[in-house]
């Protein structure tokens, strides 16, 4: 089992920050992965914008620390990755818009395009929730890790309290189920030798 604190460097889509931030326990992660964790502009845009709605609303802690949001700069992508991810996010919204029929903000998917190709470029670990951009990034040889992988490996190291873990696990996926957070636990609690 891969961990998140083993890895050299982590780059976070902004779906575990609000669920965290759901939870009231958004500093958490933020602190538990310290300097490994960095974001790109369009993530820390995404992330301003939730943080001015009430489910989100504990985002704002974050975004008043000094530095805001991560203890690492906002990652940058040059022109060419750039048009790279802003046409694969494209090509994912047009799908989406096809399957649901509904048109869809044309940011959306720049969060998961930018972290994955910001990760390639420095063969850095990601965090991602949604199955498209998880499974693309798979696919590209990355380390890929859910807010479920980091709430378990959080509790296993005594970071996070386990009731609080399994609040944040469910709230991830609809089909998460005590019994598999339970098993996770175990497997990270023998990873890490505790």
């Amino acid at each position: 089992m891969d961990l998140a604190i083993r890895q050299a460097a982590v780059l976070a889509d902004t779906s575990p920050f609000c669920r965290f931030a759901e939870s009231g326990v958004c500093e958490l992660l933020v602190d538990y992965l310290a300097g490994r964790l960095h974001l790109t502009s369009w993530v820390i845009g995404e992330l301003e914008h939730r943080a001015r709605q009430p489910a989100h609303a504990q985002l704002r802690a974050l975004e008043g620390r000094k530095p805001p949001w991560v203890a690492n700069p906002p990652v940058k992508l040059a022109e060419d990755e750039l048009r790279r991810a802003s046409a694969l996010a494209e090509g994912w919204r047009s799908l989406q818009e096809r399957r649901s029929g509904a048109q869809r903000d044309e940011r959306a998917n720049l969060g998961e395009t930018s972290t994955i190709v910001a990760a390639e470029k420095h063969g850095w670990a990601v965090v991602l929730d949604e199955g498209k951009a998880r499974t693309y990034a798979q696919r590209r040889g990355l380390t890929v890790f859910s807010t479920q992988d980091l709430v378990v490996e959080m509790a296993a190291a005594g970071e996070l309290k386990e009731k609080r873990a399994l609040l944040v696990y469910r709230r991830v996926y609809r089909d998460a189920t005590d019994a598999a957070f339970e098993q996770a636990l175990g497997i990270a609690r023998a990873t890490m030798g505790v």
